[in-house]
């Protein structure tokens, strides 16, 4: 008998038989595209491992220093179906305690599944600073303090950064068939005493998925951080959370320790981190000194947790159930969700609440036939369900029998529709229109959905449909889309499912733009259309509208996808915006590109360098690096060589940022605030308040390191449309420009949502020949925005002119006058729905004295201005106002030496809402039928623009001679 040759084996082979694909191995050239997870936050790349089957993939990332919540590699970083490839996990970190992670130094592949077994990776490490989560520097009650017998005498009973004898070893697995990834951490004391430790994991989920736990319901998971004293006694046992995504959830279940029974698991959520602590009964207890994991010298245990996937909540209850060997006697319930009259209602949430206390318990998504359902404990419950577009299912009870089938059809009422077809007048000279970008708003009564059960009112409790977060959803207001068509013909939207009512309709495009306003009565079934014209009615010829603090879902505690933070941004009216999500560095410009909005705005990637202790800083433009972890931020924290800001400006220049800027500088916990900026006017100094601040050995950083360097280029002013905070950071920016120190002053959003803090409200206009997308240069723009040459606004359209006699200057330029007086002129255009009353004129004023509460200390302006607006019409047909004022400025108003002239105006009386939503309230007439009367608006926000400062050089030598120099 012959050989048979290899040659023809592998020919019989590719004919009749499929050679087995290994599940587990390093990321390459080769297998990269057929392994590598899509979305905004996939972090996988080349180097990587990874483990993967037929029903998902689960991506390691290999060793090293890759600063974000896990700053170190060797955690799952990417879980996914294998079919879908979309990825809802930021990473999951394992950590000793508060204050200690892993460091994981070498990964390897134990077992590639070949052999038909589960696929296998472990990565081994050692104990490492936990610095992107720093306990102590969070408030001075979690500080570790002691007396002089070296006794704790605070709260926390032990030092969270002490280095620790532990060796770690992490096994990840994944089996043939499983839908569901095993990580197992196995700490061992090298030491030669015994270890008290307070172990869990970290997930990192950002606003991609809705979290869910069993009586919270779609809320953040776990002890409500909202009572502090009652947190911190708060018993809670978690043994499992889920993520609800489109189409798909992600459940994350914990094993607790291996070697031992059933424990507590405490789970906390923090802004996008589920934080679970195994083994701890409550928030006190993990300040204790004694732990739950105690390691005898030479000792090693383990603890661990499986994240699985399935369709819904319901899917992960029953896998958890399984997995777990629940006893709980179960049926099972089947179920469609239809519209009365018509089909399947796909994608409706249905919600089972306890009968009693309304709490949630599951969850279940109908597919594409309307079909849901699965195991549930034998029991009776309220069952309802909602898709948000629909009046409010009022539910009805359903009896689950102990291992039989229950059958429950639910029916819901069918939704109205809303339709759009408005174009707009894009230049104030013309009159050609053109569907552009717009947003729709719809004002009604509505139904909130945020809990309890549910009937034909608001509900209250826990949320059993949507993540509020998510949808920001609740009357009075509903509804809104942003559309990059203002039709819902033309574009990829359809027309706008609703619950039917009455609804007063709000078309815009920002501040420069009139409204389209219509009092809609929308029956079930109908369809409604909003139509008519949006005109340009602000003249911004030389100024390009600006946002340059923008989120969307890269960061952890914002909810917006891309697609959709695109649409709000041109809908708002922005030309020219930064990306700055939370240590992420972002890049929208090749979806710009893809949606064909290159002529509507332009986008450069930046960051927000979010430390946890002395504020946030953006710098932008940074360039995402390729095959790095969320584009390779700024590493602030460092390890236990933390950079001082001074030096971290340094590094956020280093990799490329043009601009640096300071963010809600006296918002609490925010850079001066953190601090507690002090300024020593005839002194010439800036130092930091060591009362108020951390000290920079607690930090890490080297011992006498400066906490304020005037190494930026811009301070937000005006963060989101807070005047109060306003006012705080203008006292700072005054005595600044009175030092010599010549930060740019800007307005920006800060907007982390959908719709209630849009992009641009407020924005920053920069001066500019080329003042409409595409820009010829983008860094001429920002070099102007760093020179001054803007003014920030939330909608009013401000010129400031200081001249003496054929000399003149305006925002950041500096005019030499011959003689006096100086003549001040102001300019202002407003759109008709909002205006101002009056112009605010400050003069090389300071403000030493920083005592008191910085957010409620009014400034006095140096002279004030009434202003009284005149409606013009536009040849585009619509109607705009201005207002202009002029002031003659001598020697009893100027100082005697070189100074700042700072003009900002302001609309008493007047109100943006309900274009920009915050702080507005609405009150409804339903027998009403006009706009005005159906919907009553109150409150909102006032209009507010101020310019950066125009210095004067009265001594005549050329430069700005500041009053109190820098020393």
């Amino acid at each position: 008998m012959h050989p048979v040759p290899l040659a023809v084996i592998v020919a019989l082979c590719t004919l009749g038989c499929s050679l087995e694909r290994p599940a587990a191995g390093i990321i390459d050239d080769d297998n990269a595209d057929s392994i590598l997870l899509r979305g905004p936050l996939a972090a996988g790349t080349i180097g990587d491992y990874f483990l993967r089957n037929d029903r998902l993939v689960a991506i390691v990332q290999k060793p090293g220093r890759i600063f974000g919540p896990g700053p170190y590699g060797g955690n799952l970083i990417d879980v996914g179906a294998t079919e879908r490839r979309d990825d809802p996990l930021n990473e999951a970190i394992p950590f000793m305690q508060l204050g200690l992670t892993a460091n994981f130094t070498s990964v390897r592949v134990v077992d590639d599944g070949s052999a038909g077994g589960p696929a296998v990776i472990e990565a081994e490490g050692e104990d490492a600073i936990w610095d992107f989560i720093n306990i102590q520097t969070l408030s001075p009650l979690l500080r570790y303090e002691t007396d002089e017998n070296g006794n704790a005498v605070g709260l926390l009973k032990f030092d969270p950064s002490a280095d620790l004898p532990l060796s770690l070893r992490a096994r990840y697995s994944l089996g043939k068939h499983d839908t569901h990834v095993e990580a197992r951490y196995f700490i061992r004391n090298t030491g030669a005493v015994k270890i008290d430790l307070h172990p869990g994991f970290a997930i990192a989920m950002p606003g991609a998925v809705e979290p869910f736990t069993p009586g919270r319901g779609f809320d953040d998971p776990g002890v409500d951080l909202s009572d502090p004293l009652s947190a911190l006694t708060m018993e809670m046992d978690t043994p499992f959370m889920a993520y609800q995504g489109d189409g798909y959830a992600l459940g994350v279940h914990s094993v607790d320790f291996l070697d031992a029974a059933a424990v507590k698991r405490l789970a906390v959520g923090v802004v996008g981190m589920a934080v679970v602590m195994v083994g701890d009964k409550n928030l006190l207890s993990v300040l204790d000194v004694k732990g739950p994991l105690v390691l005898a010298p030479g000792e090693e245990r383990g603890l661990g947790f499986d994240l699985v996937l399935g369709r819904d909540v319901g899917d992960v209850r029953t896998w958890v159930a399984a997995k777990s060997g629940d006893p709980t006697a179960v049926g099972e319930l089947q179920g469609t969700v239809v519209e009365r009259g018509g089909g399947a209602v796909p994608g409706a949430r249905v919600a089972l609440l306890d009968l009693q206390d309304g709490d949630v318990l599951l969850s279940f998504v109908a597919d594409r036939d309307g079909r849901f359902g699965g195991k549930v404990p034998a029991g009776s419950y309220h069952i309802a369900a909602d898709d948000l577009a629909r009046l409010p299912d009022p539910g009805r009870q359903v009896t689950i029998t102990a291992g039989a089938v229950t059958s429950m059809p639910i029916e819901l009422a069918p939704p109205g529709h809303v339709a759009i077809e408005v174009q707009s007048a894009n230049a104030v000279d013309q009159s050609a229109l053109a569907f552009t970008p717009c947003r729709l708003l719809l004002i009604g009564q509505g139904y909130a959905r945020d809990g309890g059960l549910c009937g034909p009112g608001p509900c209250t409790g826990n949320v059993p449909f949507r993540h509020g977060k998510r949808f920001e959803l609740g009357a009075p207001t509903p509804y809104a889309a942003h559309l990059l068509h203002c039709s819902t013909g033309l574009g990829p939207e359809a027309a706008l499912a609703v619950v039917p009512g009455k609804y007063l309709a709000v078309v815009s495009r920002g501040p420069e733009y009139d409204t389209v306003v219509r009092l809609l009565d929308v029956a079930a079934g109908a369809t409604v259309t909003v139509a008519g014209v949006l005109h340009r009615v602000v003249d911004s010829k030389g100024y390009v509208a600006g946002d340059f603090h923008v989120h969307q879902l890269p960061s952890l505690d914002s909810v917006v996808e891309l697609e959709q933070r695109l649409a709000s941004v041109v809908a708002a009216g922005i030309e020219f915006f930064a990306t700055t999500d939370h240590d992420v560095v972002s890049d929208l410009r090749p979806l710009v590109a893809l949606l064909g909005l290159t002529d509507q705005v332009e986008t450069i990637p930046g960051v927000e360098v979010s430390t946890i202790d002395l504020g946030h800083f953006n710098g932008y433009p940074i360039e995402p690096r390729a095959g790095m972890q969320n584009g390779d931020p700024p590493d602030w924290a460092g390890g236990r060589a933390r950079p001082s800001p001074g030096e971290l400006f340094d590094r956020m220049r280093l990799r490329g940022a043009e601009v640096v800027q300071v963010n809600h500088p006296r918002m609490r916990r925010s850079y001066f605030d953190a601090i507690g900026m002090k300024v020593d006017l005839e002194g010439g100094t800036i130092y930091h308040d060591p009362r108020v601040a951390p000290s920079p050995e607690l930090m890490h950083m080297a011992p006498g390191s400066a906490l304020f360097s005037p190494n930026f280029d811009t301070l937000e002013i005006y963060n989101g449309l807070a005047q109060g905070s306003a006012e705080a950071a203008m006292r700072d920016w005054f005595n600044l420009l009175s030092m010599g120190l010549r930060p740019t002053g800007v307005a920006v959003s800060d907007t982390h949502g959908v719709f209630n803090r849009n992009p641009g409200e407020p924005r920053t206009y920069i001066a500019a020949k080329d003042d409409r997308p595409p820009f010829a240069s983008v860094s001429e723009l920002l070099q102007n925005l760093k020179a001054g040459h803007v003014f920030g606004s939330s909608g009013p359209q401000l010129t400031a002119v200081l001249s003496a006699g054929d000399q003149s200057a305006t925002f950041g330029d500096l005019l030499t006058p011959a003689t006096l007086p100086l003549r001040l002129d102001i300019h202002v255009e407003t759109a008709t729905w909002y205006g101002v009353s009056a112009a605010e004129i400050f003069i090389t004023q300071t403000y030493a004295d920083q005592s008191g509460d910085s957010s409620t200390l009014a400034l006095s302006p140096t002279l004030t201005l009434p202003l009284a607006g005149l409606e013009v019409t536009r040849a585009n047909g619509g109607v705009g106002k201005i207002y202009d004022a002029s002031v003659d400025l001598d020697a009893l108003q100027l100082p005697e030496g070189d100074g700042w002239i700072v003009v900002r105006v302001r609309g008493v009386g007047w109100s943006l809402y309900p274009v920009c939503l915050s702080g507005g309230n609405v009150t409804f007439d339903p027998a009403a039928t006009t706009p005005e009367t159906f919907a009553v608006l109150s409150g909102g926000s006032e209009p507010f623009a101020f310019g950066n400062p125009i210095f004067f050089d009265r001594n005549a030598n050329g430069v700005y001679d500041p009053p109190f120099p820098m020393r």
